[in-house]
């Protein structure tokens, strides 16, 4: 321990002859500052006077004052960095030792009306590689990865090395107008890009001004901040710092997307043997994934490299099925490991919904078993199959061929394979319009069943335009008309209608207008299609001398199969027309449901004279009829057979006229079952079929009776027991 003693005798280096009260003060501050050790004064037997004990307390408080003031300084300091300062050091803090990821979350499911999956996501992981981290084996990285994922390494090796030398800038200002840069001479500095921004009328009105520091020498670089500085207002520090950043950036791109995760384990392996250890990493990702390959595929459509519906249900309920990605933010140490206790979850990741379909997978497979063989056996442009429920609207099944597989991309190089043609592709729809139209004529009270017409053995001219039959009928009922599937018979039904009500008629099965097809939640607007074709059906002032005696048979309209499906459903439903959907449901992550509810469009037709012409379609399907290849045993099938030339588009190049071809058609089959109790409509179409037949009757009348057969079967729908009792010797005459 050390005392402070006076020493009156200390010379000091303020003396002087005539010291002024500054010098005493220092003189006396200088000797009262003197240490002396305790000990001297018990050896020389001294005591403390009075003003030694003075001199002491004074040096101490002086001691004590220093100290204060040091602390209060400190202090102060801590204050002005803690709470002055406080969100800059927040800011530079974070920009070093925080991070944040994205979470992943995956894209909702398509299902069946019973939960059978249609489209999902796999997990998988992308990989990424930064080649600058390691320039120096980049035969070694391409070598690897072009072998485990089937690339071609010069390919990888010359992206990696453009990767190396790709030059980063650093953003210096904005709008920018050119007189500041003339004055500043801002084009003469070196490292400087300069890119116009262009007013309404297309001249540059300022610029935006980027600095690339990679350009340049160390020297070079240098210089040119030395200028920037002189024109634009930052610190040297920042300027310097944000420099060393940018010169620091690796480029980073992506190697191979959606790798399985077995897979990703095994190439960071194989890299780290190689010594490859930084710049190499693998984020977890989604695949899209349909499980049952091509079946639905044009309805379903596919998704982007972005996991975003671009097609088909893909795209109608991209925002139900599009997942919300969170954020998550943590603090990290000096090796960049995550701090306990650190992590902020700024947004939850939640999962897209899930979208449960009409579609009843079973009856889906029978569909796209039995038009398969159609396709094998009769060769079509394409064939199509859908069936729908006519009592709600809901489709049950829908299928087409040509398909693609969206598992795999090379089947998708023809944009017209994708296509989903049940609702884009327009045709004349033929003789199953017969049906539509003459239930006009019943309910209009104009004819009966019973009514006779004159077919005039199969050729009649009308307004010096000939028209034919398939067979030289004569006197014909209106249900022979239907039955027999009579033009001549049909026409002049329609002309005892009369244009008017003809037109009103099937303007109320709303032809010549989307059908809407889509999602219908209770209480909010539906999603439809919005690429639905209308098709084209003439209003009534367009309707020439012979559009009466043509529209009713099916030629001189062009509309979407479904369309025709939508009309029949009328007929199998008392007349009432139910809005088509395809979406029953949705279920949202935290489990609420959304489900569609049927919807009644209008009221087509009287449900008596329906009751009339579902008497007449069942005879089409018997003995006699056009349809008996459609017909299923112990069941009444009410179905129209159709047979529809194709119509041919004007080409001003190739100097063709618009013509219906006369080797060309679409034959059809429509029907529902069982007639009187309908449980579904199905209407089956094949475009040009080349081998075998052309006819609905040959083509397409026995896919329906193997579709309806197995349908029936699955829906264990029991056979109606009068057509499964053995024929009396009565009937058996007749």
């Amino acid at each position: 321990m050390f005392f402070f003693r006076h020493h009156p005798q200390a010379n000091s280096p303020c003396d002087s002859a005539s010291p002024s009260l500054v010098r005493r003060f220092l003189a006396w501050l200088w000797h009262a500052l003197q240490p002396w050790a305790a000990e001297e004064y018990q050896n020389e037997g001294r005591v403390l006077t009075h003003h030694l004990r003075k001199g002491i307390l004074v040096r101490s408080c002086f001691s004590i004052l220093l100290t204060l003031l040091s602390f209060g300084g400190l202090l102060r300091h801590v204050e002005h960095i803690q709470l002055q300062e406080h969100e800059y050091y927040l800011r530079q803090a974070k920009a070093i030792c925080q991070r944040s990821s994205i979470e992943t979350a995956h894209r909702g499911n398509i299902l069946d009306l019973n939960g059978n999956s249609f489209a999902s996501d796999v997990s998988t992981r992308d990989l990424y590689v930064e080649p600058k981290r390691f320039a120096d084996k980049l035969d070694v990285a391409t070598r690897i990865l072009a072998k485990e994922l089937d690339l071609d390494q010069q390919s990888l090796l010359k992206n990696f090395q453009k990767a190396t030398t790709y030059e980063f800038r650093m953003k210096i200002a904005e709008k920018i107008p050119m007189t500041f840069i003339r004055e500043n001479a801002l084009t003469q500095i070196r490292g400087l890009n300069l890119v116009p921004i262009f007013d309404a009328s297309g001249k540059p009105e300022s610029f935006k001004v980027y600095f690339y520091p990679s350009r340049l020498s160390e020297d070079e670089r240098k210089i040119s901040c030395e200028k920037l500085l002189s024109c634009f207002q930052f610190t040297k520090g920042e300027l310097e710092q944000n420099c060393k950043r940018t010169l620091e950036r690796c480029r980073e791109i992506p190697v191979q997307r959606n790798i399985s995760r077995d897979m990703a384990e095994t190439l960071l392996a194989k890299l780290r043997d190689a010594g490859i250890t930084e710049g190499v990493r693998c984020l977890d990702s989604w695949r899209r994934d349909y499980p049952r390959g091509s079946e639905l595929a044009n309805m379903l459509g596919f998704t982007d490299n972005e996991n975003r519906g671009v097609s088909g249900v893909e795209k109608l309920m991209d925002a139900y099925l599009r997942p919300v990605m969170g954020k998550r933010t943590y603090l990290h140490d000096s090796h960049g490991r995550p701090v306990e206790e650190g992590e902020i979850v700024v947004e939850e990741a939640i999962d897209g919904a899930d979208v449960y379909l009409t579609i009843q997978e079973p009856i889906q497979r029978i569909l796209e078993e039995e038009l398969g063989v159609l396709w094998k056996e009769m060769c079509p442009d394409r064939a199509y199959a859908v069936m729908v429920d006519p009592s709600t609207g809901a489709i049950m099944g829908l299928a087409q061929y040509p398909q693609f597989d969206p598992n795999d991309r090379t089947t998708m190089e023809d944009p017209d394979l994708c296509q989903n043609h049940i609702l884009l592709q327009c045709y004349d729809p033929g003789s199953v319009m017969k049906a539509v139209s003459l239930t006009g004529v019943l309910a209009a009270g104009v004819a009966t069943l019973d009514t006779v017409k004159d077919c005039e053995k199969g050729y009649w001219v009308y307004n010096k335009k000939g028209l034919r039959d398939s067979h030289r009928f004569e006197e014909l009922t209106l249900s022979e008309v239907i039955q027999k599937s009579s033009n001549i018979g049909t026409a002049k039904f329609a002309l005892d209608l009369g244009e008017e009500r003809m037109y009103q008629h099937l303007s109320n099965f709303l032809f010549g207008k989307p059908t809407g097809l889509g999602f219908y939640p209770d209480g909010k607007d539906p999603v439809v299609f919005r690429q639905e074709a209308s098709g084209i059906f003439r209003e009534l002032h367009q309707w020439d001398s012979l559009t009466l005696t043509r529209v009713p048979m099916g030629q001189g309209m062009t509309i979407p199969l479904l369309q025709i499906v939508q009309a029949w459903s009328a007929l199998a439903n008392n007349g009432i027309i139910m809005q088509p959907y395809l979406v029953d449901r949705v279920r949202y992550a935290d489990g609420r449901m959304e489900y569609s509810v049927p919807r009644v469009k209008s009221q087509a037709v009287s449900a008596q004279a329906v009751a009339q012409m579902r008497k007449a379609l069942v005879t089409v399907t018997e003995k006699g009829g056009t349809g008996t290849n459609a017909a299923v045993k112990g069941f009444h099938i009410a179905g129209k057979t159709g047979t529809a030339q194709m119509w041919i588009q004007p080409d001003k190049a190739k100097g063709i006229k618009g013509h219906y071809a006369e080797h060309q058609f679409l034959a059809s089959f429509i029907g529902f079952a069982p007639a009187e109790n309908p449980r579904f409509l199905l209407l089956v179409s094949a475009e040009n079929p080349t081998k075998k037949y052309h006819t609905g009757s040959g083509v397409s009348a026995p896919a329906f009776k193997r579709i309806a057969t197995r349908t029936l079967e699955y829906l264990q729908v029991a056979p109606e027991e009068e057509l499964l009792q053995p024929p009396t010797k009565a009937t058996a005459k007749r």
